[in-house]
């Protein structure tokens, strides 16, 4: 296990950016070097530099309470079978730690469906800073997205379509050098989502059955398998359609329409009443509801 050091000026540091141009993905763990040469590790764990060309390798962490003169870089001499290279290494942080931690108190959307474009997202919260950068961690891959200051209470973050290709539970932070980063925020990405964008409700005047024409859409961009629409509600009264209704394999932003029928004791004139309907397709289920003024 090879060691590499770099010297500083003395300062706070919260993190490092390692530029690696040979064997990417080498780093094992980064010591702090503090003005007495005490070595703290501040730093393990996997490198996800992917080879091929030049990659700039960013591990972060709490800001350190000490000053801080110098890293030691822990580098897996086995990992390559040519060599491992680091072109140049640089420190962040400050000579003192200045302002509030950014918070996250809230991610729009914070859910995506697997294989769509490149999203933004929407971060509320507070103590944002004009050099704030909101990261993207999913396992071991912790990626800096590029980002946008709105105010500060408010940023927005481009997610490339890459970190979206597969379903899995990622989580966001934001990170104001030489200050800290946030508490995490969490972000899902579902195989895809069957909605009901529209229905519409009749009523028969004379028998007082309700009618619903219901129009049900994969939202997202893989194929639902499978669908069947499992359950159907308008407030406590049941369908009297007879179910499963199967509606077979749903490609993204495709609908199927549906009709279902509920008795008059779902509800008088004028009432509201909430107009449910679940289901299943292979990999996932969904939960549509929409209010309605009973007619």
């Amino acid at each position: 296990m090879h060691k590499q050091e770099q010297e500083t000026q003395q300062s706070n540091i919260l993190g490092v950016t390692i530029r690696e141009t040979c064997g990417n993905g080498f780093v094992t763990q980064i010591d702090a070097v503090d003005m007495d040469n005490t070595l703290h590790t501040v730093w393990t764990g996997v490198d996800t530099s992917q080879p091929g060309s030049p990659v700039d390798f960013l591990a972060t962490w709490s800001p350190t309470s000490y000053l801080v003169k110098g890293v030691k870089i822990y580098v897996d001499t086995n990992h390559d079978t040519n060599w491992e290279e680091i072109d140049a290494v640089q420190l962040h942080g400050a000579t003192a730690a200045t302002g509030a931690l950014p918070v996250i108190s809230s991610v729009s959307p914070a859910t995506a469906n697997a294989g769509g474009p490149d999203m933004t997202v929407s971060l509320a919260g507070s103590s944002f800073a004009a050099n704030s950068v909101v990261y993207w961690t999913m396992s071991s891959t912790i990626v800096p997205l590029v980002t946008t200051f709105v105010s500060g209470t408010e940023l927005k973050a481009v997610v490339p379509a890459l970190l979206t290709s597969k379903t899995g539970n990622a989580t966001l932070t934001v990170v104001t050098p030489s200050v800290g980063g946030s508490a995490a925020k969490a972000f899902s990405i579902v195989y895809t989502t069957v909605t009901m964008p529209e229905a519409t409700l009749s009523k028969d005047m004379m028998t007082g059955v309700y009618t619903a024409t219901i129009t049900l859409l994969n939202a997202g961009y893989k194929t639902a398998p499978n669908v069947v629409v499992a359950t159907g509600a308008l407030g406590t009264a049941k369908t009297g359609v007879a179910l499963p209704i199967s509606l077979g394999d749903m490609a993204g932003g495709v609908t199927a329409p549906i009709t279902l029928t509920f008795p008059s004791t779902a509800g008088v004139s004028g009432h509201t009443a909430s107009l449910k309907v679940t289901g299943t397709f292979t990999g996932g289920k969904f939960t549509c509801t929409i209010k309605f003024t009973l007619p």
